[in-house]
């Protein structure tokens, strides 16, 4: 068996889920041979990352509506280069 040797200090929390969703929880981190605690925290690093990719993506619509002066796709881009 693999030790995990925490580098950082761990905060500790309690959690409430239906014992279903626990079931499942066990059954996936049994799966991939690892604890509880690290399939939660890998799911909430996955989740927090893609919450802050999708803020990055809404950032960067509203920017292309605020500069709306043409398309913003590659291809087109070069085309209208290519035809000045």
């Amino acid at each position: 068996m693999l030790a995990i040797v925490y580098t950082h200090r761990m905060a500790k929390v309690m959690i409430s889920m239906p014992q279903d969703l626990l079931s499942r929880v066990d059954a996936a981190a049994a799966e991939r041979s690892s604890s509880r605690s690290e399939l939660i925290r890998e799911a909430l690093r996955r989740y927090l990352s893609e919450a802050s990719s999708s803020d990055r993506r809404e950032a960067l619509l509203r920017l292309r509506r605020v500069l709306s002066g043409g398309t913003w796709i590659a291809e087109d881009l070069v085309r209208a280069e290519r035809e000045r």
